[in-house]
């Protein structure tokens, strides 16, 4: 009995190190887990702030774009706002000649409705009666090669409003937004300029023919004379609707330019230089017509303005001394000189002497304004 009991207790401790192995064993196995949860937390917490770092960059990205969409939302309205209020038709056309938008002078000239403009395709509109081959051409050919083009000259026949003959000028806007530039096609319609014109062409033929005939008659020359004198009001009265219309597109650019970074100074330079050009050409318009009005003897009015003349003398040098350089040499003592003065005289009479003195003086002596 007592080699039995033995033998149990033996049995006995040897499960008590087997158990004593398998407690060892699985304490072991609980130190790695709870490091693995450790390092797990660690992880839990880097990718947590992470997290945090991305929203705070999410809500300042947000903050940009709320920002963004309020400056385009302005700036589309400020755009839409200056198509209105040109008195030309203008059409705006996406890359696939499709019409985004028409200002009020579009419906009111063509009799269209804008229902049934924006969103249609320019060749559809009106059941088709801008499918014209000259403007196709323009568009799908002209253009995409040369980003602007001026004065393009097209008759078509209209079903409501007969025929039109217009000039388009045509130019790829592009977008801050990095969307697909549009087109800005405005339409002048010049039908009753062609036709003026033509009828200038025809009475000046039968004029020729009239005096061909009898050369010495005194009353044929007092009506060729009458006959010229109404040419010259008449041409220059259609010389002064393409400037009018060749400014207001340069002051357009020039508004739209200044708001524009991509834009440079000498751009801006170049615009300003244009609208003074047509200033300019208005003048000799002036000039021509105040001749004629002199030949006639009916004299010159004038339009008297109260205003400063030292103060308009010293801006009218620096504008002439931008034409001229360093050749001109103003010299104008200070003070002010008030008075009614005709300003647009002034500078007719300004341009005219130094234009003459630098024409015929000698180069490259100075010509000086005293």
């Amino acid at each position: 009995s007592q080699s039995i009991l033995y033998e149990e207790l033996q049995a006995t401790h040897e499960e008590v190190l087997a158990s004593n192995e398998e407690l060892q064993t699985k304490n072991e196995e609980l130190e790695t887990t709870q490091e693995e949860l450790r390092a797990a937390n660690e992880e839990l917490r880097t990718v947590n702030d992470e997290v945090l770092d991305r929203n705070e960059q999410l809500d300042l990205a947000n903050a940009r774009l709320e920002k963004l969409t309020v400056r385009l939302t302005e700036e589309e309205a400020y755009a839409s706002a200056i198509v209105e209020t040109v008195r030309e038709p203008l059409l705006v056309l996406d890359r696939n000649l499709r019409v985004v938008s028409a200002n009020h002078a579009f419906y009111e000239k063509f009799r269209v409705k804008k229902e049934s403009t924006e969103g249609e395709t320019i060749f559809r509109l009106g059941n088709g009666q801008w499918d014209i081959p000259a403007l196709k051409e323009l568009l799908e050919n002209v253009l995409p090669g040369r980003d602007v083009v001026s004065d393009f000259e097209v008759s078509h026949e209209f079903p409501r409003i007969g025929l039109r003959t217009m000039l388009l000028n045509a130019r790829e806007v592009a977008r801050e937004s990095g969307a697909e530039a549009y087109i800005l096609l405005a339409i002048e319609d010049i039908s009753d300029r062609v036709r003026q014109r033509t009828a200038l062409i025809a009475s000046k033929d039968r004029v020729e023919s009239e005096r061909d005939v009898s050369r010495t008659d005194a009353a044929e020359l007092r009506l060729e004379r009458s006959l010229r004198e109404k040419f010259v009001l008449a041409l220059s009265h259609d010389l002064r609707n393409p400037l009018t219309g060749a400014k207001l597109s340069a002051q357009l650019l020039i508004r739209r330019a200044g708001g524009d970074p991509h834009v440079d100074e000498g751009t801006l330079r170049t615009l300003r230089r244009i609208v003074e050009n047509m200033d300019r050409a208005d003048r000799m318009i002036t000039d021509l017509l105040d001749a004629n009005r002199i030949k006639a003897g009916q004299g010159v009015s004038l339009k008297r303005e109260a205003m400063d003349l030292g103060e308009y003398l010293r801006a009218q040098s620096t504008e002439l001394g931008s034409r001229y350089g360093d050749r001109l040499v103003w010299q104008q003592e200070d003070g002010a000189l008030p008075g009614e003065w005709d300003p647009d005289a002034i500078t007719r009479i300004l341009e005219n002497l130094i234009g003459n003195a630098f024409k015929y003086g000698l180069d490259p002596e100075p010509v000086t304004v005293k």
